[in-house]
């Protein structure tokens, strides 16, 4: 088990919600797919009521891993029930954001 996951089990073992919105108006969902740590993001996401969580910028986690070219991110968040045709603030969705890549 990397450190990573150890630190996520043991926030969520003491009852701290993955959807919590950072200072810098991130998520920890957010981060972990942007980050392209699919593993911490497996344990973050399960049993999560809402995978297309926006943050500030109106960016989902799924468009964070999209644009990071983080396919295993890509597959599990779309797996959880993460949509390709949300739009962020810009008009941009993940499947728009694959096509321009």
């Amino acid at each position: 088990m990397s450190p990573w996951q150890i630190a996520v089990e043991t926030l969520l073992a003491c009852s701290q919600r993955s959807d919590y919105e950072t200072g810098t108006g991130t998520t920890a969902v957010f981060r972990a797919s942007e980050l392209g740590h699919w593993s911490v993001l497996s344990a973050l996401v399960a049993g999560f009521e809402n995978v297309d969580l926006e943050i500030s910028d109106g960016c989902t986690a799924l468009l964070a891993a999209v644009r990071r070219k983080h396919v295993d991110a890509v597959v599990h968040l779309q797996r959880e029930g993460a949509h390709m045709d949300l739009e962020n603030r810009l008009g941009m969705t993940p499947l728009l954001e694959v096509r321009a890549v």
